[in-house]
């Protein structure tokens, strides 16, 4: 049981990653040093595999959220699996069909465990994998899958975002959403994923598994995916520049990685003896 410790988790992109070069070390000392006293866990839409470099920089011992609450994971025992949630290899490659007859699709790319499967070479989507060292084919992904997927991105043609909702509304029931991630003047991307997967849901999980109390919880992000994971725990912070839906139902609000936010939230906690 865990009740006198708190609970914190961290997304990395955009909240101590920027650009997936910037690391804001500041942030990233103070998680450090708060970890030999509580937890720090993070949570990111990233592979472990990519989020090995930081979890061992900040010396964590935990479990680690990854592919947005899909794969939950303690690397010191891999026997322990908290969650495994995944997408349908069928469900995948008929939307990638759908598609492909819409004439909008241009890439996708799935992932499971630290395994990438993209449909080509794509200098934007190989962005994501720069230093994270995975196993990565190309090819039909109707040849490549061989099982259920922990992630799938797609990106398709300018203009698609109505089309894309309208067809998850139509397609996808109860069970599966398409979620925006960028709409600008080149393409749309989007990542297919299963509801049941959230941050949120694994941070609920991880609570209940070890012992914490719910009031000791703390989560910092940016993005649409760190919804569901601020609105569950006691803390719930967006970062400066956070997505709209995100600063929406943030109770808490912190400075961008730019000015080290993690650190600028968590250390006031510290300086007010919260924790």
């Amino acid at each position: 049981m865990k009740k006198d410790k708190w609970l914190i988790v961290i997304d990395i992109d955009g909240t101590l990653i920027k650009d997936f070069t910037q690391y804001d070390y500041k942030s990233m000392d103070y998680l450090k040093k708060l970890n030999k006293k509580h937890d720090v866990v993070i949570a990111t839409g990233r592979a472990y595999k990519a989020t090995e470099e930081l979890y061992n920089y900040m010396e964590l011992d935990g479990p680690v959220i990854n592919f947005n609450g899909s794969y939950t994971h303690n690397p010191h025992n891999p026997k322990l699996k908290i969650q495994t949630t995944s997408i349908s290899k069928k469900l995948i490659l008929k939307t990638i069909a759908d598609f492909l007859a819409a004439g909008i699709f241009i890439n996708a790319f799935t992932e499971h465990n630290d395994d990438v499967f993209t449909y080509k070479q794509d200098d934007f989507l190989d962005s994501f994998f720069g230093k994270s060292n995975r196993t990565q084919k190309y090819g039909p992904l109707d040849k490549l899958l061989k099982t259920n997927q922990h992630s799938c991105f797609i990106t398709t043609n300018v203009g698609t975002v109505p089309f894309l909702l309208d067809y998850a509304k139509e397609n996808l029931g109860n069970e599966y959403g398409i979620r925006i991630w960028t709409n600008n003047d080149k393409y749309v991307f989007s990542e297919l994923y299963n509801l049941q997967a959230s941050k949120g849901l694994a941070i609920r999980r991880i609570v209940e598994k070890f012992g914490y109390d719910q009031k000791k919880t703390i989560a910092i992000g940016d993005g649409h995916n760190d919804i569901e994971m601020i609105q569950y725990v006691n803390y719930g912070v967006a970062m400066a520049g956070a997505h709209q839906d995100l600063l929406k139902v943030a109770k808490y609000k912190t400075d961008s990685i730019d000015d080290s936010g993690v650190y600028t939230f968590l250390k006031k906690l510290e300086n007010e003896k919260i924790i």
